[in-house]
């Protein structure tokens, strides 16, 4: 159990390292990925219940405090689309690449609009909605394809290293090892 929290801290702490510099790099067309969406994810897979929510919101109190802007958007938003995904989480486990990139998907549009328009509001900024949804409908698109190229490719590698255990992979089977008590 220990290690699990250790491999979330990780990755928390990575994905705040990333974020600044790493999306610049890999930009296309104005899209650039969301990582600490992917974090949110990866933090609802790995911890269960409110451990999850809890990280999560260590994750948006990470982004607050890198982000300059108003304290405290990130981490309302964040763990209010982390508790939508739970629901989603319930009903069909995070299991299947294609399942992971929709969670993807959702949970970066969902932050990074919602985070947008909390900005704009308490500003007293008037703000173009339609721009809005198309740069974080954009984001969360780049975001969530870059997920499943991701996934692809590791599920490619690991047939070649091991194909007699191809048909034990799953996501799920890929992090018992952080999982196991």
């Amino acid at each position: 159990m220990m290690l699990r929290h250790l491999a979330i801290a990780s990755l928390i702490y990575v994905a705040l390292v990333l974020q600044p510099g790493l999306p610049v790099e890999l930009s296309m067309a104005g899209a650039r990925p969301w990582i600490p969406g992917m974090a949110l994810v990866l933090c609802l897979m790995l911890a269960e219940g409110s451990a999850s929510l809890i990280w999560v919101s260590i994750l948006g109190l990470g982004v607050d405090c890198l982000s300059g802007e108003r304290l405290g958007v990130h981490i309302v938003v964040a763990t209010a689309v982390a508790a939508g995904l739970q629901v989603f989480q319930s009903s069909s486990r995070f299991v299947r690449p294609a399942a992971v990139s929709i969670a993807v998907l959702t949970g970066t549009f969902f932050w990074k609009f919602a985070v947008t328009a909390l900005h704009a509001l308490l500003a007293h900024r008037t703000l173009d909605w339609p721009s809005v949804a198309t740069a974080a409908s954009g984001d969360a698109v780049y975001t969530a394809v870059l997920v499943l190229l991701v996934l692809i490719v590791s599920r490619a590698a690991w047939a070649s290293i091991f194909p007699e255990r191809l048909a034990q992979f799953s996501i799920l089977n890929r992090w018992s090892r952080l999982t196991s008590d």
